[in-house]
């Protein structure tokens, strides 16, 4: 059972600039130094379609994150009902957009699903849209950035896809 989302905003890469790469996973946290199950979206290079890992962590906080955001529950939910869930709304079937920041869409679109059925309340959403729409750096001050929305496959187009 988990009680906190934790959005990870990872570091991937230094650019010339001095700004990082970011990516922007979610990870469930399980309790105090119980370790953590990691919401990853993720593509292959050149192909758009999106990946979701899942990953049982013996960590709540990555060496790559640069920042995080907690964002806690109305009430304690179970692991496998938020794959349930997942499923159910079909975010497993994301197309990223391209041009980077997809991973962010995705993750503020599984916040506004959850507030939907009641387990965040209003606002949060709103709030982490505000937080994911930077771009963070170790070494430099934050910078506002465009996120990018992705699309969502037909159940029959993604089916099709991974067969």
């Amino acid at each position: 059972m988990f009680y906190t989302l934790r959005v990870c905003i990872h570091t991937t890469g230094r650019q010339p600039n001095g700004m990082s790469d970011n990516h922007v996973s979610v990870f469930l946290l399980l309790g105090e130094n119980e370790g953590s199950v990691r919401l990853n979206m993720t593509t292959e290079e050149g192909d758009r379609s999106g990946v979701l890992v899942w990953s049982q962590e013996v960590y709540q906080l990555s060496n790559s994150q640069i920042t995080h955001f907690d964002y806690r529950l109305r009430y304690t939910m179970q692991v496998g009902a938020l794959y349930a869930w997942i499923r159910s709304w079909g975010l497993q079937r994301y197309v990223f957009s391209g041009g980077g920041s997809g991973c962010r869409f995705w993750v503020y679109t599984l916040l506004l699903k959850l507030k939907e059925i009641q387990y965040l309340d209003d606002g949060l959403p709103e709030d982490a849209w505000h937080k994911l729409s930077w771009q963070y750096s170790r070494e430099a001050a934050p910078r506002v950035i465009e996120i990018k929305q992705g699309t969502w496959l037909s159940l029959k187009e993604w089916e099709d896809e991974w067969e």
